[in-house]
């Protein structure tokens, strides 16, 4: 049974809508009301209505590559390895590199302040970025090879023009070079498309200029969808080992 200052008993979920002469109330019932409301309000803040961590999908186990969930622990923020979480499931145990949350988000709001305070920081970071998917060298590779390939046609063309080439020969030939045309043609246009859809700097360096400065309120405040959606829009990667940072960059 409990008893609430109010005076108003209750069990479990079930609760007397009149107070009980058996109780004495320690609070009014004005303020038993307004201590109500206002549980309800915080229960249903937007922060409170939005679960997952602000910063899911950005912070990632540096040992097994998995990303980090949220737990909670004596109403703290902790972040640990997804895979850990799951072992008794899928079997495959890893270190629960358990972090607090507040901690990560101050690294990260740290890193970002340097790279918008630091010019240098801040083109070197730009210009790391995942340099394995900069597809601009292969692009330019493979439209070297495509004039390589017309220029030889077109001396077949003028060697068959000139008699020096047997008809048959020329068109075998010539259908062996179409075929590597074609090839190399739709791997042009992939990686145009490649090229096309990579991040462009100077817009990652605006929007990171804009998005440090509102951190970590942002990540404290805004609902959790918005504030991971943003993060990991900018491309940052936070990897944590046996419970603490062991890299933040841009990806």
């Amino acid at each position: 049974m409990d008893h609430p200052p109010a005076g108003y008993p209750g069990w479990s979920d079930v609760s007397s809508p009149d107070p009980s002469p058996h109780y004495p109330a320690l609070w009014d019932t004005a303020t038993h009301v307004a201590v109500i409301r206002e549980r309800n309000r915080r229960r249903c803040h937007r922060y409170q209505k939005s679960p997952g961590s602000p910063i899911a999908g950005v912070v990632w186990c540096a040992r097994c590559g998995h990303h980090m969930t949220r737990h909670t622990n004596r109403h703290v923020y902790y972040l640990r390895c997804a895979k850990h979480a799951r072992q008794s499931v899928t079997g495959q145990p890893c270190h629960a590199n358990y972090v607090k949350e507040s901690a990560v988000i101050a690294a990260i709001a740290a890193y970002l302040d340097d790279l918008i305070t630091n010019p240098a920081a801040l083109d070197q970071a730009l210009a790391t970025i995942n340099p394995s998917g900069d597809h601009r060298p292969d692009l330019a590779d493979v439209e070297t090879r495509l004039q390589q390939l017309e220029a030889r046609r077109e001396r077949l063309a003028l060697a068959l023009a000139a008699g020096d080439l047997d008809p048959q020969m020329y068109r075998k030939t010539d259908d062996v070079l179409i075929e590597d045309v074609v090839k190399l043609t739709r791997e042009q246009q992939r990686l145009h498309t490649l090229v096309a859809a990579a991040p462009d700097p100077e817009i990652r360096r605006q929007a990171l200029s804009s998005l440090a400065p509102l951190l970590p309120d942002l990540l404290t405040q805004a609902p959790p969808a918005q504030a991971r959606a943003l993060l990991q829009t900018l491309g940052l990667r936070v990897e944590v080992d046996s419970g603490a940072i062991t890299s933040i960059r841009l990806t």
